[in-house]
């Protein structure tokens, strides 16, 4: 069972638990029925539905019109209960009949008893005779029952688990979720009653949900985040609402929770809340969270005081009063994932409130079980404070309550504004919002210890909160150290949200209208200032085959690729040794007990993600996702760069993608943050086929490269597709580091040719960049040459592929230095599997040297070519006579062939 499936069935079961034990069992409903047969009900309220038992002991005082104060006329007609709680009862029997739970179930008979009666009901065609139905079920004339019984305490969990999903396929499920609601739904408004109370109560819960979240949004947008506002989930546009409404939670939940035991249960899309705007996080979350149930509150004393002069709309009114009081009273409840868990955590000690975080940081239903437990345990407390707001609200209609009520609603201050009707919550001006600075401090003042990032921590789980809130410390605490203390951080309401400890360098966050007050502050301590650029893609540039080559216009295939490289003759030496990458089970589960698995140096790619499902890339090891978006390749980019570096080491199961870039670009502290992790991964050869042009090797993203490449990274760079002109070597590919004891060059410029190995015309030229030309100290680019022109590799399926293989899957041709970066990148990964080198030092960098010693010179300027063109076999030659290539032990080596022996006569192919 998958990770998301336990989810699901963890969650079922919490929400069947929680209704089951707040559902009114069947007595309670043939108590109502037989108490309100005899007559009419004239309450206040819109009675329509059988009220739950945990909000009994409010509503029994209000439903006297002298409590409420309310005109005799309220309900549009006389309710009675009977039938709509009969209407209920078989909503429920049937629902959870048509769902198939696998429950404990009442006795045949008692389930032919439901069916005859369900199948009955739905041949009826008067509403007399459908009423008559649900009565003789409701009084027991069909023999049902433990059917009673069970409909009422398991169905719950039939309808969570058919609208939550079960380990079923994925179509039948949908089905009984579709089944169960319409099920619910259908016999519920058999009654006229329970028709006109859907009609009331069914679109003021949707609407008081959506202003619940509103009232999030407004007070997060005030408090600093602009985020939800941004998002337009503060506009009353009809588009804009619908945003609000997630059709199983806001929609299919509360319409069958609410006919199977009069109340819903549900909400609606949260609003996205960035923690990073506040100044302090726990206590402007805390009012926040607080914001949604004031507007609820604020909605139940609005209806309340218009309730006496509305006449005929009273009914409604009273209907926004009671789900709002409802809704504002449950989000109260200080347990996880409610409103009020956030409002606790804020207030607690802090050793309380750890102690909890720790105990929901578990997560699944350990973190449900204090709720669980207090709605089970503690119904008699809520009803008490249900009964107190419904009575302190309710006598605000008649004006006696007035100063009391006022001290309750005072919190409730920051949603007044969403209230005024036809207004919004004005956009944030450009100088109100946050900008993001980084900074390279002056170590005189302190250096940065460790490496953090705030947007690394999840605060959408148990404890998210104190984990973000110690995050912050953290980093704050080491910008204090460096000689940024947080009195004047503050004085400029900056917040540090990022630190990296190679380049001594910090990401801070503030508002735009001071971030040059705060830049000149940064100055004055010595700091280089750079603001939160975006970086871009090495873009690909469009085929324009040339002139004078017709071989030129067919795509140079991946295998050729390797041909051109002389990678493939290393390859096959690896498949004599090894075996070939897509060995049988039985050859790999050898290959392992007997020490005959290659080595498996560490290899990273910086890029636009990767798409796993494809063919090609099934032994990438991890995506791991920097950005703040989806983990997905939105360009293909990333896609073909890294098939292409696999397509070098068939053997690898070491490869990991940072999807760094989004639409092609990224800022750049999102680049920071890739190398950064990338490196602390231990990756050995790192691919990069991204830059800027303006080639400024004093950057803080070329400073971070450079200590990489001190650490010994090969870090490998496309030079750039700015040719063909002169110094147009971007950055950090013009970065230079030559080891003083090894020689050997670990940032290495990659430029592209086509298959006759000459320069595309788009390729970026030497000797410098924008930013060194005419200095001579600078360093000179490029240093290498490779495959780059009209070159296959991956794409992802969801994307404009060229052609499908039949084992490679879907293609796609395109040229730039971005193809040629990870030919050679490969060729280090290669080379340091072929010789078992899987760590920095020495080996690593034996293998560059025997690179760049063995390219092939094509007669070409060195500001075109760099040293020369990539020749894998070469370099594999040359590195043979200082070095052992590895090799499995003989024992292991009669395992492999024995695997292969047996693998060929289980395909029937010749031995």
């Amino acid at each position: 069972m998958g990770k998301t499936m336990k989810i699901k069935r963890v969650l079922a079961g919490v929400l069947a638990a929680a209704l089951a034990a707040l559902a009114p069992g069947p007595r309670a409903y043939a108590a109502l029925a037989e108490e309100h047969a005899a007559g009419p009900v004239s309450a206040g309220l819109p009675l329509s539905l059988p009220l739950p038992e945990i909000a009994a002991p409010a509503l029994s005082d209000l439903s006297a019109p002298s409590r409420l104060a309310l005109p005799q006329a309220a309900p549009a007609a006389p309710l009675e209960l009977a039938q709509p709680a009969a209407g209920v009862l078989a909503a429920a029997r049937v629902a959870a009949v048509a769902v198939g739970a696998r429950a404990r179930r009442p006795a045949a008979s008692a389930r032919g008893a439901l069916a005859s009666g369900a199948e009955r009901l739905a041949r009826a065609q008067a509403p007399s005779q459908r009423r008559g139905i649900l009565d003789r079920i409701f009084a027991g004339r069909a023999r049902v029952g433990d059917a009673d019984a069970w409909a009422v305490s398991e169905a719950p969990g039939a309808l969570a688990r058919s609208v939550l999903g079960r380990s079923r396929p994925a179509a039948p499920r949908r089905r009984a979720a579709v089944a169960g609601a319409l099920a619910a739904g259908g016999f519920a408004l058999a009654s006229s009653a329970g028709l006109h109370g859907m009609l009331v109560a069914f679109p003021v819960i949707i609407g008081s949900l959506i202003l619940h979240e509103m009232g999030h949004a407004w007070s997060a947008y005030r408090l600093g985040d602009p985020t939800a506002v941004l998002q337009n989930r503060l506009s009353f546009k009809p588009r804009d609402l619908l945003t609000h409404i997630d059709p199983v939670w806001t929609v299919i939940v509360p319409l069958v929770t609410m006919f199977a035991f009069g109340w819903p249960l549900g909400g609606a899309v949260p609003v996205p809340v960035e923690m990073g705007n506040f100044r302090r996080p726990l206590r402007d979350m805390a009012l926040v969270a607080l914001a949604g149930p004031a507007v609820n509150f604020l909605l139940a004393a609005a209806a309340s005081l218009a309730m006496p002069f509305a006449g005929p709309a009273a009914a409604v009114l009273s209907s926004v009063f009671y789900w709002n009081v409802l809704l504002g009273v449950f989000n109260l409840i200080p347990f996880f994932p409610l409103d009020g868990h956030h409002i606790a955590r804020a207030v607690l000690p802090a050793g309380l409130s750890g102690a909890l975080d720790r105990f929901y940081a578990r997560g699944g239903f350990v973190a449900w079980m204090p709720l669980v437990a207090f709605l089970i345990a503690g119904r008699g407390l809520v009803a008490s404070v249900l009964a107190f707001v419904f009575g302190l609200l309710a006598t605000l209609g008649a004006g006696a309550a007035a100063g009391s009520l006022a001290s309750v609603l005072l919190p409730a201050g920051l949603a007044l504004g969403m209230l005024a009707p036809g207004k919004t919550a004005p956009a944030p001006q450009p100088q109100d919002r946050p900008v993001e600075l980084v900074a390279v401090l002056n170590a005189a003042g302190g250096a940065l210890p460790n490496d953090a990032h705030l947007s690394f921590v999840d605060i959408s789980g148990p404890g998210g909160v104190a984990r973000y809130a110690d995050a912050q410390t953290r980093i704050a605490g080491d910008v204090a150290a460096a000689g940024l203390d947080s009195e004047s951080l503050s004085s400029f309401n900056a917040t540090p949200v990022a630190t990296y400890r190679r380049i001594n360098a910090a990401t801070f966050r503030v508002d735009a209208g001071r971030a040059d007050d705060f830049a000149a502050f940064l100055r004055g301590r010595g700091a280089r200032v750079y603001s939160n650029d975006r970086r871009k893609i090495i873009t690909p540039v469009p085929v324009s085959p040339e002139s004078d080559d017709p071989q030129a216009r067919s795509p140079v295939t991946m295998d050729e690729t390797l041909r051109l490289t002389g990678a493939d003759s290393v390859i096959a030496e690896g498949n004599r040794r090894w075996g070939q990458a897509g060995l049988g089970p039985v050859s790999r589960l050898l290959a392992r007990l007997f020490g005959g698995s290659p080595a498996q140096p560490k290899i990273g790619v910086v890029d636009s993600g990767a798409d796993v499902s494809h063919p090609l890339l099934k032994n990438v090891k991890a995506v791991v996702n920097v950005t703040d978006g989806e983990n997905k390749d939105d360009i293909g980019h990333g896609t073909w760069v890294t098939s292409m570096l696999l397509h070098y080491v068939p053997w690898s199961r070491n490869l990991t993608h940072y999807k760094t870039f989004t639409d092609g670009g990224a800022n750049l502290d999102d680049i920071l943050k890739a190398l950064t992790v990338a490196g602390n991964d231990g990756n050995l050869v790192i691919s990069n086929s991204w830059g800027s042009d303006d080639g400024d090797p004093q950057s803080p993203d070329s400073q971070l490269v450079l200590k990489l490449a001190q650490e010994g990274h090969v870090m490998v760079f496309a030079a750039g597709n700015a040719g063909p002109g002169a110094n147009t070597i971007g950055s950090p590919a013009i970065v230079q580091y030559r080891d003083a004891k090894t020689g050997a060059i670990r940032v290495v410029a990659v430029a592209a040719a086509d298959r006759r190995k000459k320069a595309a015309y788009f390729s970026s030229r030497g000797p410098g960049s924008p930013a060194t030309q005419g200095k001579p100290d600078e360093p000179q680019k490029p240093d290498a040459m490779a495959v780059g022109y009209n070159t296959e590799g991956a794409w992802p399926s969801y994307l404009d592929y060229d052609r499908v293989d039949p084992k490679l899957g879907p293609l796609k041709a395109i040229s730039g230095t971005s193809m040629s970066t990870p030919d050679f990148a490969g060729a280090v990964a290669l080379l340091a599997t072929m010789f078992g080198v899987t760590g920095v030092g020495p080996g690593l960098d034996a293998v560059v040297n025997a690179l760049m010693s063995t390219l092939d010179k094509t007669g070409q300027p060195p500001e075109v070519e760099g040293q020369g063109f990539l020749d894998v076999r070469a370099a594999y030659d040359r590195l043979a006579k200082t070095l052992t290539p590895a090799s499995p032990n003989p024992l292991a080596r009669l395992a492999l062939t024995g695997g292969r022996w047996w693998a060929r006569r289980a395909k029937g192919e010749p031995q």
